[in-house]
């Protein structure tokens, strides 16, 4: 968010003010070159090593980082560190999702799309290298700052591997509930049919899923037929911690950004605070339980969508262009989003028209590339998707407590904060983005309550939720952005000014605070028959991690995962009857028995892993008769084969007794 407060966002040029001038220049000092040339050299090492972990069949997240970071840095002699993070992260979105629809026709394994990172990435070097005064210039703070957002994702990221190698547990069930089956199964399908075909597998929300998949691929093929389910958790789950950790630090940097320099600890305190919120329950914990994936990169990108809006005074002609590739990532995330960066978008070029007009030859043909791929995406792809599945968005779906009076609320609190503030300093960009932000949202709300019209449950439902929630993501964001207005305010003490730094985020967090922390250990019969209040104020309830590193929280259901994934084999037909005391775990674990074996989403025996009693004889024999016999049932029971062979004896069923 940009003002007109002295500093708040600082052009980034090099020596002596020149952005052209590169370390080779003969006055550039020796010590500065020598350390310059330490980082090009070790991020050089840190691209070579992560290609050969990938061509070994290993994880590509690291190829992924050095990727992100190395272009983000070979950006900076002309953008701001916020504004090319942003770019970066909205243009790797769109290519891959143009880039996943492509990729069947090609044949190539999916494994060859991570050449694309990895050539961007050496190419980005190269010019790091060549402006390596301006593309690594920073000062101590802006180093100490970047790397404590960082180590707030580090941090979460180490807990899961850690407290999996200290426990011996798997901790993957964290991941494991609700939307997270189906959407491990159609990230399933995208590296199976090597890309996204819509021929064999539609999805109109795949970019989530395109990422899982290309995390995945890698040292796919050379694991073993019963490791495969094991193989495909572990690397969505790293997928998603990515996807958090790049969510905190956009944050992070977006609200750091808004301070001038000077401002060390304002600037410092409240961009950790916004690195911390996607990982509490209001992002990622809410994304863990239900399984809400599209809702990670759709974050980014909204995000990215404020990055572009704030930048749009000094750079329109970027952050327009921005605004389009967050566009295409967005169709692809979830395509009602668009709207927001269409709406932006639309905002910048009316109001800096003048500088959108005087654009001529190659820098006309950068500026309309990224409009043509949003423009042809939305012909050649979203449109038969939305035919498609015309009727998909009046579906029902678990949402937790979102009522229809909390988007105003989210949007209400922002403005008038900025209407106030705009008394002593100039606002006018962030007021007229919230405006903006305000008509998106109640353009996309009414179009999918519409959608809803006649339905059991009423206009406002998962959708109308699903989407309103998405956008209020922005408001804690724009609350601690605008803190900066404090130092705008004439003769106000040290104690009166922080006074002031201090009530922005004191109602951010009360606006977190309307949906509440609740306890993400899954209810059981047996084991766990009342779950703890709601507002759960456990920090486990708060931070995800704390609450994935414990044994009885989110990881609950780890023994039961240990189970599922020794039981599992894609060429049979297996489910579990008795075989856990507790019948919660029973049916955890057939909820991903009976979903990984399809191919469609309506197809058998995916309808029972929804609500079979799988301790009820006349349910099981009914699940054998509809998936056409050959069941193989594990169990602990003495009592059920001859319970079984009673109620159905002519089925074709194996009890297998443990």
């Amino acid at each position: 968010m940009t003002s007109r407060v002295a500093g708040a966002a600082q052009p980034h040029v090099g020596e002596k003010g020149d952005p052209s001038r590169t370390s080779d220049d003969p006055g550039a000092p020796d010590g500065r070159n020598a350390r310059h040339g330490l980082v090009v050299g070790a991020l050089v090492a840190a691209l070579v090593g992560a290609c050969a972990v990938v061509v070994a069949g290993g994880s590509p997240a690291a190829l992924l980082i050095v990727a992100v970071a190395s272009t983000t840095i070979a950006l900076r002699p002309w953008l701001t560190t916020t504004l090319a993070l942003a770019a970066v992260l909205s243009g790797a979105f769109a290519l891959l999702a143009v880039g996943m629809r492509l990729w069947p026709a090609l044949g190539a394994p999916l494994t060859a799309l991570l050449a694309v990172p990895a050539v961007v990435a050496a190419a980005s070097l190269v010019v790091v290298w060549r402006r390596r005064t301006t593309a690594l210039a920073m000062s101590r703070g802006e180093l100490g700052l970047g790397a404590a957002l960082a180590m707030v994702s580090v941090l979460q990221v180490v807990t899961v591997p850690l407290s999996r190698w200290l426990s011996d547990s798997p901790k993957l069930a964290w991941m494991m509930r609700n939307d997270n089956t189906w959407n491990l199964v159609s990230s399933r399908f995208i590296v199976e049919d090597g890309g996204l075909d819509p021929a064999s597998h539609r999805n109109p929300a795949p970019l989530a899923n395109e990422v899982v998949a290309l995390v995945a691929a890698p040292g796919r093929s050379a694991v073993a037929r019963g490791d495969l389910l094991a193989h495909d958790l572990y690397r969505a789950s790293e997928a998603l911690l990515l996807l958090v950790g790049a969510t905190s630090l956009l944050a992070g940097l977006l609200v750091a950004a808004a301070f001038p320099a000077a401002r060390v600890w304002s600037r410092a305190v409240l961009g950790l605070l916004a690195a911390v919120i996607p990982w509490t329950w209001s992002l990622a914990g809410l994304v863990f339980v239900y399984g809400f994936w599209n809702s990670m990169p759709s974050a980014i990108l909204v995000l990215a969508a404020w990055a572009a809006w704030t930048s749009s005074e000094r750079r329109p002609v970027v952050s327009s262009g921005v605004l389009a590739l967050v566009g295409t990532g967005l169709l692809a995330a979830w395509a009602p989003l668009v709207l927001l960066p269409a709406c932006l978008g639309v905002a910048v070029v009316v109001w800096r028209r003048r500088a959108h007009l005087d654009l001529r030859g190659p820098a006309l043909v950068a500026w309309l590339t990224p409009l043509v791929v949003l423009f042809a995406y939305v012909a050649l792809v979203t449109r038969g998707d939305i035919t498609a599945a015309s009727d998909a968005l009046a579906a029902e779906g678990l949402f937790p407590a979102y009522g229809e009076n909390l988007p105003p609320v989210f949007w209400l609190v922002p403005l008038g904060l900025l209407l106030v503030l705009s008394v002593w300093t100039s606002v006018r960009l962030d007021l007229v983005g919230v405006a903006v932000v305000g008509l998106a949202g109640a353009i996309g709300i009414l179009y999918l309550m519409h959608q809803r019209a006649g339905s059991e449950g009423g206009p406002w439902g998962y959708y109308p939720q699903k989407f309103a929630w998405t956008l209020s993501f922005l408001a804690p964001m724009v609350l601690l952005m605008s803190a900066r207005g404090a130092f705008a305010v004439p003769g106000l003490r040290r104690a009166q000014r922080a006074s002031l730094v201090a009530g922005p985020a004191m109602l951010a967090g009360v606006l977190l605070w309307q949906i509440p922390p609740a306890d993400p250990r899954p209810v059981s019969s047996i084991d766990y028959p009342v779950a703890h209040r709601t507002p759960d104020y456990r920090l486990s309830s708060v931070l995800p991690a704390v609450s994935i590193a414990l044994p009885d929280r989110s990881s609950a259901l780890d023994p039961a995962v240990t189970d599922l994934l020794r039981l599992e084999d894609p060429a049979r037909k297996v489910i579990v009857s008795r075989w856990f005391e507790d019948p919660g775990d029973n049916a955890f674990a057939n909820f991903w028995l009976l979903q990984l074996p399809v191919d469609k989403d309506d197809e058998l025996p995916r309808p029972y892993a929804y609500g079979l009693d799988s301790f009820d004889p006349v349910g099981l024999c009914a699940l054998v008769r509809d998936w056409g016999g050959g069941v193989e049932l594990y169990t602990h029971s003495e009592t059920l084969e001859q319970e079984m062979r009673a109620e159905c004896p002519r089925l074709e069923f194996d009890v297998l007794l443990r």
